[in-house]
């Protein structure tokens, strides 16, 4: 995004954003670490997300960042 967009600012995403780019999300289908990946990868700095779904954010990200 920053550099393909040259966005100079604070990136936010859509509403469930990330969940849209592993779309659909099933067991044996999409990898929702890679897709967070590719969305901080892209120069995401926050993700606006429900609130049931933030506790999995959490965790993937978190596996993310110690992988």
């Amino acid at each position: 995004m920053r550099g393909l967009l040259l966005v100079q600012g604070f990136v936010i995403s859509d509403w469930e954003g990330i969940d849209k780019l592993c779309e659909p999300r099933v067991a044996q289908g999409s990898d929702y670490q890679y897709c967070i990946k590719q969305s901080v990868n892209a120069g995401m700095d926050m993700v606006y997300m429900i609130v049931e779904c933030s506790h999995e954010y959490i965790l993937q990200m978190m596996l993310v960042l110690t992988a």
